[in-house]
């Protein structure tokens, strides 16, 4: 594929992803001297802002691929500017050199291959009077990625949290949770994110099918492609990263809330919907408690300090309940 057929079909979704992504490299040195860049970039996927002389640009690799630096014939401190040497590491023209020198007449320019991932630096200088600076005058920055960002999905992710809290690695790992089977109430909430190689989110357009059902309780889910209320599976293509919620209905018992992306199982939670406690199971801990004091000469109560008796309700089918640490029911 020709760069120019490549870089017709990137959107400016996809640029501006890359952009934000932050797979441009920083801008080189930028105290060099010189009135403005030696170059200017074209041909390229994305570009950072240039900052004094020196650019960054992306592209995508490809044997055909480049990135066509043209002069923009800056005024030079003193002196006629005749010309710009350019030194390439990293990377060569498309004409396999390493070095060379292009007019100061507008429209002069040099092609850098970019056929392989990897970072190609160009470094110019001023030609002025006939003599290139010692001093570099200029710098290019190009970054070569092995695919268009977000467009080649490589994994996903998958992070839950009791009721609405932020979705974390910590709320990911409470799970199993217990909670009340009365019906409307939210439980748990759930972020899936899909990515490519570089753990950049995917492109609308590029996601791939997800798949979500629960054995007890309901799914919601609304935007990102997908809509859905009070199901038990959730299927579909997402455009962008994906959330869904648990509802408790009434069920009581184990549920099991499996995700699967591109045919894939991805993770899978428990969580136990309880009923009315039915029983209360109090279990010793501490057949003999020590000797407490009491808080202040006026208390009338002895405080031990030490637990004697763990006390857990049950509903009628075993489940346990889910209990409000100051209040049995």
């Amino acid at each position: 594929m020709s760069t120019k057929t490549t870089i017709k079909r990137i959107s400016a979704v996809a640029a501006l992803a890359l952009a934000l992504g932050g797979l441009s490299t920083v801008a080189a040195n930028a105290a060099l001297p010189g009135a403005a860049p030696d170059f200017t970039v074209t041909n390229y996927l994305s570009i950072g802002t240039p900052v004094l002389n020196s650019q960054t640009a992306t592209q995508v690799a490809g044997p055909a691929n480049s990135v066509t630096l043209t002069t923009t014939v800056p005024a030079p401190v003193a002196g006629t500017l005749t010309g710009i040497y350019f030194t390439i590491t990293g990377g060569t023209t498309t004409t396999g050199t390493t070095s060379g020198t292009v007019a100061a007449a507008a429209g002069s320019f040099v092609n850098i291959a970019t056929p392989a991932a990897g970072t190609i630096t160009v470094t110019s200088y001023d030609i002025v009077n006939g003599a290139a600076s010692a001093t570099a005058t200029g710098s290019v920055v190009i970054t070569v990625v092995a695919s268009i960002p977000g467009t080649v999905y490589a994994s996903s992710t998958v992070l839950g949290a009791a009721l609405t809290a932020p979705r974390t690695a910590t709320t990911d790992a409470a799970f199993p949770l217990v909670a009340s089977a009365a019906s409307g109430t939210a439980i748990a909430t759930f972020d899936l994110n899909e990515l490519d190689a570089n753990g950049i989110a995917m492109n609308s357009g590029s996601y791939k099918a997800v798949a979500i059902s629960t054995s007890l309780g309901s799914l919601t889910t609304s935007g990102a492609g997908i809509s859905a209320t009070a199901v038990s599976y959730i299927s579909g293509t997402p455009t962008g990263p994906l959330t869904f919620t648990l509802n408790a209905n009434g069920q009581v018992g184990a549920a099991t809330i499996a995700v699967s992306v591109n045919g894939v199982a991805l993770k899978s939670y428990v969580v136990t919907f309880s009923g009315i406690a039915a029983k209360i199971v109090l279990t010793a801990i501490n057949s003999v408690v020590a000797k407490g004091t009491t808080a202040a000469a006026t208390t009338a109560h002895v405080t031990a300090n030490t637990n004697a008796i763990e006390v857990q309700e049950f509903d009628a089918a075993g489940n346990v309940v889910a209990l409000n640490n100051t209040t049995l029911s």
